[in-house]
């Protein structure tokens, strides 16, 4: 006798009088072929079976019967990475869940970081905020009678 169909994920295991498959750890069926664990793990996790039970044991950063929950929040919104149930957000985002972009430190000096872009205070221009605008480019000191204009930081005299 011989596993007619053969045995996918095991060994064929013959007696005189018949023949089965005997399945490697997490698979089941006539033919081993049939993952004996809920939705094969997900992809996130390991199938074993012990005393006859099959359960999944999850990769860090997931949970669950079938380890298809994630443990970071909004599953780190894509932008990050799970691990030990915090996110790792990727460059240019942060928060709890990575759900926050960044901009460069730089713009903290001279304008306001709204949604990962820098808006500016008045005077200053730039993708960081770090060009002071030259107001007296604009001749506002001849209005006032003179042609002298100093350019100040965001300002001018």
């Amino acid at each position: 006798p011989v596993c007619a169909k053969g045995c996918v994920h095991g060994k064929c295991v013959t007696t005189p009088d018949s023949a089965s498959c005997a399945c490697e750890d997490g698979w089941s069926g006539e033919t081993c072929d049939m993952s004996a664990c809920p939705s094969e793990c997900s992809g996130h996790g390991s199938c074993s079976i012990s005393d006859d039970v099959a359960a999944c044991s999850c990769f860090p950063g997931w949970g669950g019967v079938s380890c298809a929950e994630s443990e970071c929040p909004m599953m780190c919104s894509g932008h990050g990475q799970c691990a030990n149930t915090r996110c790792q957000c990727h460059v240019g985002w942060m928060g709890e869940s990575c759900s926050e972009q960044t901009c460069d430190a730089a713009c903290a000096e001279h304008g306001v970081c709204n949604g990962g872009v820098c808006e500016c205070e008045s005077g200053w221009t730039g993708d960081n905020c770090e060009t002071d605008i030259d107001e007296c480019l604009s001749n506002p000191c001849y209005d006032y009678g003179t042609v002298d204009c100093t350019n100040l930081e965001s300002e001018f005299r």
